[in-house]
């Protein structure tokens, strides 16, 4: 029956759970590498089997406000996200897909005369979404932190995972307390939170490109980031996070998600303040302290007086960069030393900016980090200049304007 079945299921995996975590032998790697997987199983398998059910390629014959039931939900985040990783230690991702999708084609027919689900036509459909957005994604993910290897993708996921969290999951659990009407998104509120969450998304950048790291603590930076968005504010993930809620709340027309401001500030003060203060404490010392000291947690300085050094190199013989060395000396940009190009080690064809903390940059990379130096506004402006999509449409733009080495390269 189906009942014995699920319970046979159900007690496999907690067999399982049981010799994983009372083995003798422990890697914290290979631990936090089937966390991430797990992570990004539970989360994804959430919204594409909710998606598979709107779109009628299954119904699962016992309803629940996931569309799935609790224990076979379980069962399977558990297989996709614990198991196999822990088993195929992220080798053969490619045939293991396969051979899943195989496997899957074999019981999913076998789940329908015994009640647990209903197929319909097109199945097949949802398989291959599950195959491309829940598995093939987590695998990826435990494979590249197990190898210590793509920071940027590391990070890539982070963000997706954090950004369910926060505006479907949250959102979905308040649903089943309290009755949410509607969703309403318009324009200028969609604006708002993108704006609110700019910070945080460039952390990330900074946190990738400048600390050697990803957002998440048991991910962490190998160098401490004192330039960028983190000369501005001390926490600009936790300050996005934080101030979300308000357009969440007016989008899901609810007070009740308004809650979260003080929980996450509580959490931060409490929880990551904690931890953070420790921990970067053993790891960069008075360097942290000092940072500490001049830098804001909650609010935005306007100068970023403490902003890491960097040096910007002109060509000394051109116009367009004579203008826009002019132009940034009357903003009188923080920390920033205007150098001839013809001083640097290596013949340079484009704006060079080169950080005490090791960062180098190129053309549009470098007049942005340039702007960094100026105050909140300019920063801003580069912040959104600075995102992955954006900045290469921006540097496509200024080299098909014909710009070339004779006029002061910006190329890349």
């Amino acid at each position: 029956s189906s009942d014995t079945i699920r319970s046979f299921l159900l007690g496999s995996v907690f067999v399982f759970l049981l010799f994983f975590i009372f083995q003798k032998t422990q890697s914290t790697r290979l631990n936090w590498s089937l966390f991430y997987s797990f992570l990004w199983t539970f989360c994804s398998l959430l919204f594409i089997n909710y998606i598979s059910v709107q779109q009628g390629y299954w119904q699962f014959t016992e309803a629940t406000s996931i569309l799935i039931p609790f224990d076979i939900f379980f069962v399977w985040a558990v297989l996709w996200g614990v198991l196999i990783p822990f088993l195929a230690q992220g080798k053969y991702i490619g045939i293991v897909a396969i051979f899943l999708f195989w496997v899957d084609l074999s019981i999913m027919p076998m789940l329908e005369p015994i009640g647990i689900l209903t197929l319909g036509n097109n199945w097949l459909m949802g398989e291959l979404l599950l195959i491309a957005f829940v598995f093939l994604p987590s695998q990826i993910w435990f494979k590249f932190f197990f190898e210590n290897k793509h920071i940027g993708w590391r990070s890539f996921f982070q963000v997706l995972v954090m950004s369910f969290v926060l505006l479907i999951g949250l959102p979905f659990l308040v649903g089943q307390h309290v009755e949410l009407s509607s969703v309403h998104w318009s324009p200028i509120l969609a604006q708002v939170l993108f704006m609110i969450g700019l910070p945080s998304l460039v952390a990330v950048l900074d946190l990738i490109e400048k600390g050697q790291g990803t957002p998440f603590p048991f991910d962490p930076t190998q160098k401490l980031v004192q330039s960028g968005v983190y000369a501005y504010i001390r926490n600009p993930i936790q300050w996005s996070f934080t101030w979300c809620f308000v357009p969440l709340a007016i989008a899901y027309q609810t007070p009740i998600l308004l809650i979260g401001i003080p929980i996450s500030i509580a959490y931060v003060i409490g929880v990551s303040n904690m931890h953070e203060t420790d921990t970067l404490w053993q790891k960069f010392g008075e360097d942290w302290l000092n940072y500490k000291k001049s830098v804001p947690a909650w609010y935005f300085r306007w100068r970023p007086k403490t902003i890491t050094a960097a040096k910007i190199y002109f060509k000394q013989d051109c116009v367009i960069c004579a203008g826009i060395r002019d132009w940034l000396r009357r903003r009188a940009p923080c920390n920033l030393t205007f150098v001839d190009a013809s001083a640097h080690d290596s013949l340079l064809l484009s704006l060079r900016y080169e950080g005490e903390d090791g960062t180098k940059y190129s053309s549009v990379s470098a007049l942005m980090s340039c702007l960094e130096h100026i105050n909140l506004f300019w920063a801003s402006l580069a912040w959104l200049i600075r995102l992955p999509g954006i900045r290469h449409v921006v540097q496509l733009i200024v080299d098909t304007m014909g710009i070339s080495e004779d006029t002061c390269s910006i190329d890349r």
